[in-house]
Formats: structure tokens, sequence, C-alpha cells
């Protein structure tokens, strides 16, 4: 065996990466592969603001994972054992965040290999769009109880929090602010539901 052969892990982690698809373990030791949601189109469910217990609302940031710059790597090609490298043959695309440089003032790249050997050239700058989506802001996590009404959501399902008091909004008393999350951890009781969300921003 090759000891610069990669593990099976970070394999995993690459193709899941560029496939913009999140692997989830719930808390019942079950898997879960869902794709990064784009967020168009309805939401699985709607958690309104008298349906969420009161004080359990949470929500923060994460800047740590912040990109400015995201690079492709493409056109990987089957080697055999005994072929030569072929690292000369890659092709990279980049795609640049104005908010992560102007706004949150980080210069910050990391660069992504896409395993995919029929990808090209539309397809690689596509992805780093996306990724540049996803890695070019920072990043919200929620978490909130809800009654059970909401006892058959599952990780992965889409809802749209609406509260009058949302983070990143002026406050306004008449005007009820929306904010949609995927659900990373869902933890069913009698009392009712907790569920932690992400808002895919990062």
């Amino acid at each position: 065996s090759n000891k610069d052969f990669p593990k099976l892990k970070d394999l995993i982690i690459k193709i899941l990466q560029t496939c913009l698809l999140r692997f989830h373990i719930d808390n019942d030791r079950k898997i879960k592969i869902s794709p990064v949601d784009n967020f168009t189109g309805s939401a699985t469910k709607e958690a309104k603001e008298d349906e969420i217990i009161d004080q359990s609302f949470n929500y923060s940031f994460n800047y740590s994972d912040i990109l400015s710059t995201v690079n492709v790597d493409y056109h990987f090609q089957e080697v055999g054992p005994d072929a030569q490298s072929s690292s000369n043959q890659l092709l990279r695309v980049t795609s640049s965040s104005n908010d992560a440089e102007y706004l949150h003032s980080i210069q910050k790249s990391s660069t992504f290999n896409s395993l995919h050997t029929s990808i090209d050239l539309t397809q690689a700058q596509a992805l780093a769009d996306k990724l540049k989506f996803i890695y070019g802001d920072r990043s919200g996590d929620v978490s909130f109880q809800v009654k059970n009404k909401f006892f058959d959501i599952l990780i992965g399902d889409t809802i749209d929090v609406i509260r009058t008091k949302m983070p990143e909004f002026e406050y306004d008393s008449e005007i009820e602010r929306t904010q949609r999350i995927v659900v990373t951890s869902v933890e069913r009781s009698l009392r009712g539901v907790n569920i932690q969300g992400n808002d895919q921003k990062g």
C-alpha cells in the first residue's frame, strides 16, 4: 500500500464538499446525507413567534471559517501505480467574496479539490461560486424550542423562523422578520421539540 494515499475520511470529506452535501449523525446515531439547500422554493415548516417557547431562542455567529477567496482545482485524472504524477494536469478556477474582504476585513483563501473526472470549466466555476457563497460570510447558528407540532421535523429540513426580533435586523414591533435555517439537530420530548439549525452562510 502507498503511505501517501489519502485516508478514507479525507476522501469522503472532499467528495461531500465538492458535491455540496452535508453529513449528519442525529441523536439516535442515524446517518443522513442532505444537500446544501439553496433556499429556493418553500420551507418544510414555518416557526412563528407564538410557536417558539419563551426565552428559548438563541442565535450565535461564527466568523472563523470565512474565506475571501475560494479556489477549486479540477481535472484530476486516474493514474496507475507506475504512472507519473498528474499534478501538472490540474486546472484551477477562483471566486472572491466582497463581504469577507470589505465587510469583515478578512483576507484568507482555501483550495478545494474536485475529484470528479468529468467536471468542466463551467461546472468548476459554478462550484467555486457556490462555495464562495457558503464560506464568504459568517455562519449563523440558531437554537430554539417549539411545540409538538414540529415533532415530525427531520435533520436536513428547512424552517422559516418568523419573529419581530431577529439578529442583523433593526427591531420594529410592527414588522416580522424571516430567517430560513436548515435543521442540524432535533431532540424530542413530551415538553416540545428542541431544534438547532444553521443559516448555511458558512
